[in-house]
Formats: C-alpha cells, structure tokens, sequence
C-alpha cells in the first residue's frame, strides 16, 4: 500500500487473531526515490493481474483450457502517481508511471513471515519491520515512466507482465510493454 505522507510502499498482510478479528501486519517498508523540492504526491492508482488466491473451497483456480497461466508472483505491479510541482508562479501536477514486479516487492519481507502459513503470524517473536532505502531496492527492480492521466481512465490497463498505456491525445496510439524478463533479454 503507499503511504503518500512518508513516501514509502507499506507492505503488508492480513493476520487473524485468536478472537477470529483479522488485522494488517506490516511486514516490511520500501522507500521511494526522492522528491524534488517543493514536490509533493497526490494520488495513486494502483493496478495488477493476475492477483494471488488463497487455497480451500472459495479460491477460483485459473480454466484449465488457457494455453498459458500467469503466476500472480510474476505479475507487474503498476502505479500511476500524480505529483505536484509547487512553483513561485504557481503549481504543475504531473503524472509518473512506476512499474515492479510482485516479487520485488515481496522479496524484503522477513523469511519468518514467507515461511508461515497464510493469515497466521510468524511462530516465536515477530520480526522488526525492515525499512529497504530505495537504492537497494529500486534501481534494479523497477522502471519509472512519465505518465498521463489518459493511463486511469481504463481499468484494464496490466495482464501478467505486460502494461497497456494510451498517448493523452486523439488519435492516441495504443503502447503494449512487456516487461517478461525473456522478451526484455530478446529486445521485444
């Protein structure tokens, strides 16, 4: 989740007590890069597919008839922030398009909280948040694009590791980027 007042990815999960209330465990913090002076976050969109599933009698397993399955863990993760621009004259709102994979961002989270099992806290003491500075974490593992607000008009705008994007302008062009790490290494 981000946290617009300290600039971070706040990644979580939820946790059912023993009074059968769940609740969000914060599990590790991701710093992002650092604004401008007189720069501020405004708004974020969020969007990724496929999203994890639990398992029992309610999970929805993928048709079985697809050639091909997507792995939620190899998902991209799209944001599209606005960002203000406060200047003497007066204030700019732009966009920023900002895209990681899931497993990204899952990858700082303690092992004792990747090894218990789902909705139960970690077994013995639970593990100190980590805060990852975005130097470790965001460089290799993430691409910032400067974005537009045509991007939030459309829900379906990811589907695996692919982003879907539109130029804020008619006629817009449709963008396909595949961010799969083997047509990143073939150019495509």
């Amino acid at each position: 989740m981000p946290n617009s007042y300290e600039h971070t990815l706040e990644v979580s999960k939820i946790v059912i007590d023993s009074d059968y209330a769940p609740r969000l465990m914060l599990l590790c913090v991701l710093h992002l890069p650092p604004l401008a002076e007189n720069a501020s976050f405004g708004h974020y969109y969020c969007r990724a597919e496929p999203n994890p599933t639990g398992s029992g009698p309610v999970a929805i397993s993928p048709s079985s008839d697809r050639p091909f399955r997507d792995k939620a863990e190899d998902a991209i993760v799209i944001f599209n922030m606005s960002y203000n621009n406060y200047y003497s004259s007066g204030a700019r709102r732009d966009w920023l398009t900002f895209i990681v994979h899931r497993h990204a961002l899952l990858a700082h989270i303690p092992t004792a909280h990747r090894t218990c099992t789902p909705f139960c806290s970690p077994p013995g003491p639970v593990p100190a948040v980590v805060h990852v500075p975005w130097s470790e974490w965001g460089p290799p593992a993430t691409r910032l694009l400067m974005g537009n607000s045509a991007t939030m008009y459309w829900i379906s705008t990811t589907a695996g590791q692919r982003a879907v994007t539109l130029e804020d302008r008619v006629p817009s062009p449709i963008i396909m980027r595949d961010f799969n790490p083997y047509a990143v290494r073939a150019g495509g």
